[in-house]
């Protein structure tokens, strides 16, 4: 398996962004960083020809863990609709891994870019520990009636590979 890494500077006097490859001949760039993300994958996948092997992407995202009264559930902020149940907390850590694998997929099926993991660990504790409104505290109280606060929560990473290919750009 080969392990690429992309130096990403920013073009102070023009504007934009620039990504080299560390070791390899690819180059690239863009005016923000979702263009450079999506231009990395795409010149990846020129630079490799069909009989090389091709590298995988690792993509480290923070997921948010909560223990319910009966089993463990998780989300990962970065992928909306990204979310799993476990009854151990063994359970929840193997079912996102798997979860998180199988969102890609979907997105790679469906010829659209990867989603950049952005958040920090610190910024999913911020956002995941803000209040609840009347509106959402009210809508929790028939599965939690004696809680008026939110549940129990881990913040962690899961890694995950993905090929790189034009598919992964969002190409077809």
């Amino acid at each position: 398996m080969t392990e690429i890494i992309f130096e990403v500077t920013e073009d102070e006097a023009d504007g934009g962004y620039s990504a080299s490859a560390i070791g390899y001949g690819i180059h690239t760039q863009g005016d923000s960083l979702e263009e450079v993300w999506s231009n990395v994958k795409e010149a990846v996948d020129c630079y490799f020809d069909s009989t090389m092997p091709r590298p995988k992407l690792k993509l480290t995202y923070a997921v948010v863990h909560e223990q319910t009264p009966d089993n463990y559930c998780a989300y990962v902020p970065d992928l909306p609709g990204c979310i799993g149940t476990g009854k151990t907390w063994d359970e929840i850590q193997r079912t996102m891994q798997e979860v998180i694998e199988l969102h890609l997929e979907g997105i790679l099926e469906c010829g659209l870019p990867l989603p950049e993991p952005r958040m920090s660990l610190k910024e999913a504790e911020a956002q995941h520990s803000r209040p609840l409104t009347e509106e959402e505290r009210e809508s929790l109280v028939p599965f939690f009636p004696d809680s008026q606060s939110t549940l129990p929560a881990t913040y962690g990473t899961v890694e995950v590979e993905v090929g790189v290919s034009s598919r992964a750009a969002g190409g077809s």
